[in-house]
């Protein structure tokens, strides 16, 4: 986390420092991040040393469901009921 007090100004060579330190701590972690939400996790590179032994891999796209779904409930269209009977939607809202 970068935080910055009252006090500092923010001078080109500020934001330099800060870019130069989300490249070193944040940026391999959101790639990381990025090839889960791809579905391309590090079980595909897989190897085994004995060829005799299957090599069944299998990756699953969670992450990227998790997402989608928290996106739509943080920026989709809210729910909305309609009914023709008021007290019934009073009720229900």
């Amino acid at each position: 986390m970068i935080t910055l007090n009252n006090l500092e100004e923010l001078t080109p060579q500020v934001i330099s420092r800060i870019i130069d330190i989300h490249r070193a701590n944040c940026l391999p972690r959101l790639m990381k991040l990025e090839q889960y939400y791809e579905n391309k996790n590090s079980i595909m590179n897989r190897v085994m040393n004995d060829t005799t032994k299957p090599n069944n891999k299998i990756a699953n796209s969670y992450p990227s469901y998790i997402t989608d779904t928290l996106v739509g409930y943080f920026i989709g269209e809210p729910i909305t009921y309609n009914c023709e009977d008021k007290a019934l939607l009073e009720n229900l809202n």
